[in-house]
């Protein structure tokens, strides 16, 4: 789940892209752009891509989000409507 920036002539142009859609914006083929973001080359003197790194938050929200996904498959949990601060939000809950 890699996400991209794309700098065009040193200006951030877009940003929290996929491959597929950082071909669509520079032309560089999607099975490419790692290779460009990972060297630091430039397309056509024009775009550069770096790479934006997963963080350990977003890694730590899709593991929850897996078990979650396990939990309710096995139908050992429910999701629930929580109150947190006056906000609402969707919880799984294990039965």
């Amino acid at each position: 789940m890699t996400r991209y920036r794309v700098y065009c002539k040193d200006k951030l142009i877009a940003e929290d892209l996929k491959s597929t859609e950082v071909e669509k914006l520079t032309g560089i083929p999607s099975g490419n752009v790692k290779f460009y973001a990972e060297t630091g080359q430039i397309k056509r003197n024009l775009f550069r891509v770096e790479c934006d790194d997963i963080t350990e938050e977003q890694l730590s929200r899709f593991e929850d989000s897996c078990r979650a996904a396990q939990l309710l498959k096995a139908g050992n949990a429910v999701i629930r409507l929580v109150n947190i601060n006056g906000n609402v939000h969707k919880r799984t809950v294990r039965r």
